[in-house]
């Protein structure tokens, strides 16, 4: 794990719940600022870190993951308001992940790992979005795009319908299809 998204999720913890909350979270995990941002991390540091911080809002870890997701667009609209600013709505941002935002991620950190989406729509118009990782981050993910349909105003309604976690081989998230 990049230690950009260690330092985000500092920021995003500060910005909810305060320094000394944050400055608590990283000691029960064992850690210490500053996060390198070019520097690769093990998982599992970032994996203590998002327990840690579960323990400090008093929620379960994938509710931690997916509230980071949520919590950092904002934080990535303020990076890079160019690869958002150029949509109308979340699913045309959304099929960009694989063509536009994750080689973006990777040139500007070498070595970054991110996830490969697959996209679809079903019968009833909605999005079927599949997302294969190593990390299993699939409640992160959510919580990225859940706040990326609210950024554009989108109904933030979808369904987490497979599961790694659930023994499946990829994750499927079944967004609600927009209104026209």
């Amino acid at each position: 794990m990049k230690g950009v998204v260690l330092e985000l999720l500092g920021r995003c913890a500060r910005d909810a719940f305060g320094e000394q909350a944050w400055q608590r979270a990283i000691a029960q995990a064992g850690l210490a600022e500053p996060f390198d941002q070019q520097r690769t991390y093990p998982d599992a540091e970032f994996n203590a870190l998002v327990a840690a911080v579960a323990t400090e809002r008093g929620i379960g870890i994938d509710d931690a993951q997916r509230w980071f997701g949520e919590s950092a667009v904002a934080h990535f609209h303020a990076m890079a308001p160019h690869l958002f600013d150029q949509h109308q709505d979340s699913w045309s941002f959304l099929l960009t992940l694989n063509d536009i935002i994750h080689p973006q991620v990777r040139r500007d950190f070498p070595g970054a790992s991110a996830p490969d989406f697959g996209f679809d729509a079903n019968e009833a118009g909605e999005l079927v979005m599949t997302y294969h990782s190593q990390r299993r981050m699939c409640a992160f993910a959510e919580g990225l795009i859940l706040a990326s349909m609210r950024h554009y105003d989108d109904p933030p309604e979808l369904r987490h319908v497979r599961c790694m976690h659930r023994g499946d081989p990829h994750c499927e998230f079944v967004l609600t299809a927009l209104q026209t």
